[in-house]
């Protein structure tokens, strides 16, 4: 519930005048009051719903991998894919916020995961690269190619969102 106030003869909703009141919003507040966070705090919810999305990714490859046994690199597509669809809908409405109308969604959709298909296919090869040749363990040889990932998507899905507003 945002309360409109009335300044200088327009209406305006102001978070100084209401403030939602759940323990997340609280930290959220407070960090955001540090100059350094608020100039960075599209890049931070970006990498806060990327943690989201890669927690899922990492259970469901681990589940696909070791209980079902499914062959490492399929077990990564399927992960990959469902961790990103968890973060394209989050990111949409919390980080980039966008309203757009229903073509330019589904537009957005297909942009996102054009960006997102060519990173599964580098973490593909990166994936055979670290579990084949230098015999890392596909966890391991995961968490350091998602490190890596991270700012090519950030970059990639930014102009998907801002292209098709």
């Amino acid at each position: 519930m945002k309360i409109k106030q009335k300044y200088n003869g327009s209406l305006k909703n102001s978070l100084l005048i209401h403030k939602k009141r759940s323990f997340i919003y609280k930290v959220y507040y407070s960090l955001i009051g540090y100059p350094i966070i608020y100039a960075h705090k599209k890049i931070l919810k970006y990498l806060s719903i990327g943690l989201v999305g890669t927690f899922v990714d990492f259970c469901v490859l681990f589940v696909l991998t070791d209980f079902l046994g499914l062959f490492y690199l399929f077990s990564v597509m399927i992960s990959y894919t469902t961790g990103l669809s968890i973060n394209f809908y989050l990111n949409k409405k919390y980080t980039f916020k966008h309203t757009a109308s229903f073509l330019r969604s589904v537009q957005t959709f297909f942009s996102y995961y054009l960006v997102s298909l060519s990173s599964l296919v580098i973490i593909l090869v990166f994936m055979s690269f670290f579990v084949e040749l230098l015999n890392l363990h596909y966890l391991m040889a995961y968490v350091i190619i998602c490190f890596l990932m991270v700012f090519y998507r950030y970059k990639g899905h930014s102009i998907c969102f801002n292209k098709f507003k």
